[in-house]
């Protein structure tokens, strides 16, 4: 899949959930969480404006004619960051998750590690052209 391809796949859904998390916080909370706060609500709307900035800055590299590698990069960085994070994060914090919270938890995660070998494939071929 072509770098631009999977970054706009990327920049859509990043988008789609940073907005809903910004937007349904309070109706999202009691679904993923066993015990939603004030807090856990804020949270996820803070959550949803980063995903939301990160979302732009994923579109902004796919607009473009040639994908930087060095942008490409950093995405890969974030997206594998973002693995890990969950990774470690989702066994720790399993039991405040309801059963769709872990599983939204899970398949965000597996999504992104999709993003991420698609754009390390990407990487790797557009270096091999370089």
């Amino acid at each position: 899949m072509r770098a631009a391809k999977v970054l706009t796949i990327n920049a859509i859904a990043s988008g789609l959930i940073g907005l809903a998390c910004i937007v349904d916080a309070h109706l999202l909370a009691p679904v993923l969480l066993e015990a939603p706060t004030p807090a856990t609500v804020l949270a996820l709307r803070i959550l949803g404006v980063g995903l939301t900035i990160f979302a732009v800055a994923v579109g902004l590299v796919a607009a473009r004619r040639e994908t930087p590698r060095t942008a490409l990069r950093v995405i890969l960085w974030a997206d594998t960051a973002w693995v890990a994070a969950t990774l470690v994060l989702a066994p720790i914090f399993a039991a405040a998750l309801t059963g769709a919270g872990l599983a939204a938890v899970i398949a965000a995660g597996v999504a992104v590690a999709l993003f991420a070998v698609f754009e390390a494939h990407a990487l790797r071929r557009a270096t091999a052209l370089a």
